[in-house]
């Protein structure tokens, strides 16, 4: 609120296209706060020229603090509207009759209550909780609904709204809700008291569970720790007594790679078909490999002897010409 001197100027709401529900609680307040609201909400009778001529004193004195107090609670309606909407309430003398007009205008007329009201209750049986929402989330949701149904007439208790509440949360809960259920009265429960026991237990539930993140992450950082241990060429095998045998491609004893594989073997005992045909590859692979390369070594140093003494020959050939 804004301050003049020592007087308190109030904010007040302004009614738009789409927010007359929220609005006319705000308004509906602020006139309670200035002793207001039954004057709007009732009306007073207006009398003629003539019964108010036949008035006594005290009549009058009413009737001049009713029509006082009726002027004041108008001049704030229209404080809390714009241009548009204060042509449609200017022929109104009361402030009950500017009330009124507002009313129908964004709420309609009875038949179209209806209808709302029938769109609002279809859309509160179809609730449920989603299972990315929380239970503040699932709350928030689902009493802006309830509200609005109210605004509309409807007469929906706390324990319906609860109990509705209860039946569509996600399953993870379904131990939580036998539990309140056979402990709490919900005749005397309120709905802000069943949201804060629920919203203990989906802490606990939420420490127990690890999050997808991080599921995803371990089962990461398994495969790679896999793939590296397969590439590496190590691979553990146990043996009958218990020990456990690592081979990276070259025997504990130095013998060449066919001797390890059959002493490995008869040590092992039969293995499975999976089990050993992989190293097998590897060590094939790589002896296939090093017979490329000598070969390759040798072919280099038989082509180097020829090169040379062509050289040698051209040099010879340019001296004796140069002579």
């Amino acid at each position: 609120m804004a301050t003049m001197g020592n007087v308190l100027q109030p904010q007040f709401p302004k009614l738009g296209k789409d927010n007359y529900g929220n609005w006319s609680i705000q308004i509906k307040v602020l006139l309670q706060s200035q002793d207001l609201w039954d004057i709007v909400e009732k009306g007073y009778i207006e009398p003629t020229t003539e019964e108010e001529q036949a008035l006594n004193d005290a009549q009058k004195t009413v009737l001049k603090q009713s029509r006082k107090t009726d002027k004041k609670a108008l001049f704030l309606l229209y404080q809390c509207i714009d241009d548009n909407t204060f042509e449609k309430i200017s022929s109104a003398t009361t402030s009950k009759q500017a009330w009124e007009i507002l009313k129908s205008m964004h709420r309609g007329i009875e038949k179209t209550i209806r209808v709302r009201l029938q769109i609002l209750r279809s859309e509160f049986e179809s609730l449920n909780m989603n299972g990315a929402e929380s239970i503040l989330e699932y709350f928030s949701r689902t009493l802006v609904i309830v509200n609005q149904m109210r605004r509309h007439g409807e007469d929906i208790d706390d324990v319906r709204v609860m109990e509705k509440i209860l039946r569509t949360l996600t399953p993870k809960f379904e131990h939580v809700v036998v539990a309140v259920e056979q402990s709490m009265d919900f005749k005397t429960t309120s709905v802000d008291e069943l949201m804060a026991t629920l919203e203990i237990h989906e802490q606990r539930i939420n420490k127990k569970t690890p999050s997808s993140l991080d599921q995803a992450l371990q089962s990461k950082l398994s495969l790679k720790d896999e793939n590296r241990e397969f590439q590496g060429g190590n691979f553990e095998h146990e043996s009958p007594t218990g020990h456990s045998n690592l081979h990276d491609g070259k025997s504990e004893s130095g013998t060449d790679e066919d001797e390890e594989s059959s002493s490995g073997s008869e040590g092992r005992g039969p293995a499975s078909e999976n089990e050993t045909q992989a190293p097998v590859d590897k060590r094939a692979e790589r002896k296939e490999n090093k017979k490329k390369v000598e070969e390759e070594k040798r072919e280099a140093r038989k082509t180097k002897v020829p090169k040379a003494v062509k050289k040698k020959k051209k040099k010879l050939a340019k001296a004796k010409k140069n002579r």
